[in-house]
């Protein structure tokens, strides 16, 4: 069975591409956050070269979920880390939602090419290949250094006139790759009004707001103009490369707008 491809258009040389995907919600019973224990403390080892995506499936509601938060902040002011904060709607809070369906559908395809069990937050996956709880540092510290080790390609993105940005693809090894374009907000304080986690301000970062995975890439050198408008709210993209099957992520690289 292929995974992670939805919207996906004949290879080409040059691609230009715009829009927003939207996803079904999976119909799915709700699923408490895993169990509380205490959080490790795990040094922050250097990485190799390559560029490694943290993805943390969260929920506002989720009573665990805030130490997690933190610690996705922590770990994007490290060198080669892409990350990226992705709420489900399976587990949410009624007032201020960041979730999103895609969320949820891309945990649920998730956990079939990982056979990391039901769905539950906080669960990091790092590279499509290695998921952990999220707020067990020493299990994801783990999991980036296991990573970090395959030292996947770089994609350069630039900005080559407004609304427009040039991607420079790396040779990786031949194959069938989903390429995906993450959008994600600037960072935000948001008070939770409802739940385990009320009174609690927690700083979200790095959320993800938009997701479109527009075209196949064959794992060739190549440039691709990536047409999208960054409003003032947005604090970036992420653009990765995923292997259609597995999940893995063969390629990746991210762009930060100005403050």
């Amino acid at each position: 069975m292929r995974y992670f491809k939805h919207f996906l258009n004949t290879l080409i040389t040059t691609a230009v591409f715009a829009g927003f995907a939207g996803y079904a919600t999976a119909q799915a019973p709700i699923v408490q956050a895993a169990p509380p224990i205490a959080v490790e403390s795990a040094p922050l080892e250097p990485l190799a070269t390559g560029p490694v995506v943290v993805e943390l499936f969260s929920s506002q509601a989720c009573m665990f979920c805030p130490q997690a938060d933190a610690y996705l902040n922590t770990l994007a002011q490290r060198n080669n880390i892409i990350a990226l904060s992705c709420h489900v709607d399976y587990f949410d809070v009624k007032q201020g939602s960041l979730a999103k369906p895609f969320c949820t559908q891309r945990q649920v395809e998730y956990s079939r090419s990982l056979r990391s069990g039901p769905k539950y937050t906080p669960q990091m996956v790092i590279n499509g290949k290695f998921d952990a709880i999220g707020y067990k540092k020493d299990k994801v510290n783990a999991a980036i250094q296991k990573a970090a080790a395959k030292n996947i390609g770089a994609i350069k993105i630039t900005p080559a006139k407004p609304g427009v940005f040039s991607l420079s693809m790396p040779a990786v090894t031949s194959g069938q790759y989903a390429l995906w374009v993450a959008i994600t907000n600037k960072p935000m304080e948001r008070a939770i009004m409802i739940g385990k986690n009320k009174g609690q301000s927690v700083l979200y970062e790095h959320i993800v707001s938009d997701l479109i995975s527009p075209m196949i890439w064959n794992g060739d050198v190549r440039s691709l103009n990536l047409s999208v408008t960054l409003p003032a709210t947005k604090d970036g993209l992420a653009v990765f490369a995923q292997d259609q099957t597995s999940g893995e992520i063969v390629a990746a690289g991210q762009y930060k707008a100005a403050n």
